[in-house]
């Protein structure tokens, strides 16, 4: 009878820690898809950003008054560059996001046949749940990772492709004045990109505390 009462324990025990482990595995299914979606919107609005800012080089280089080549700098040059790898990163979390979603369809034909007990089917579940969880974590945070770079990415690109515009209107390419706003948009796509990174522990800081 004891032994009885302490199998119906065990198998008590790995069916909480299944229906735990199951919910869990629901919950970074859910996340991975919401990184994807992330990770498609900042794609799209790469290309977006690429094309309004191709378009408005285009119609300044086709101004009479302006020279074309004072808009081949390397303001442009790097904020394309940056652009173009944001983009690919974005791509990259996207398309790296296989995870596991449960239990594989031969082990749930050995418990529907007989073969396997109850007790057995719950132990096997809870050992391959922890690979399956960590499989996940690991999709997880490579997608926050580079999801995040992606952005900082994108930003660094947005200053920098904008201040090379603006030195190919002014017309100071080759100038002094031209090498320090390079080295101003450096600066603040540097401050920005930090402002991203990390950005829990700044909000951890500003936020108010509870009462």
């Amino acid at each position: 009878m004891g032994t009885g009462r302490d199998s119906d324990s065990e198998e008590s025990k790995l069916a909480i820690a299944c229906g735990e482990a199951r919910h869990t595995v629901d919950q970074q299914i859910e996340k991975i898809h919401k990184e994807d979606q992330k990770a498609v919107g900042i794609f799209r609005v790469n290309l977006l950003v690429i094309g309004v800012l191709g378009s408005a080089l285009s119609l300044s280089v086709r101004t009479d008054d302006l020279a074309t080549s004072g808009f081949l700098n390397a303001h442009t040059a790097i904020g394309a560059f940056a652009l173009l790898v944001s983009s690919v990163v974005a791509a990259m979390a996207y398309t790296s996001s296989k995870f596991e979603m449960g239990v594989d369809p031969s082990q749930v034909d050995l418990a529907a046949n007989g073969n396997n007990s109850q007790e057995d089917f719950f132990q096997t579940l809870s050992d391959e749940y922890s690979t399956w969880i960590s499989h996940n974590k690991s999709v997880h945070q490579f997608n926050a990772y580079a999801i995040t770079w992606a952005m900082i990415l994108a930003i660094v690109g947005v200053v920098l492709f904008s201040g090379g515009v603006l030195v190919g209107v002014l017309q100071i390419r080759g100038m002094g004045v031209s090498y320090g706003l390079l080295a101003l948009e450096l600066g603040v796509s540097v401050v920005l990109g930090m402002m991203v990174y990390y950005s829990d522990d700044i909000f951890d800081i500003l936020k108010p505390e509870s009462s």
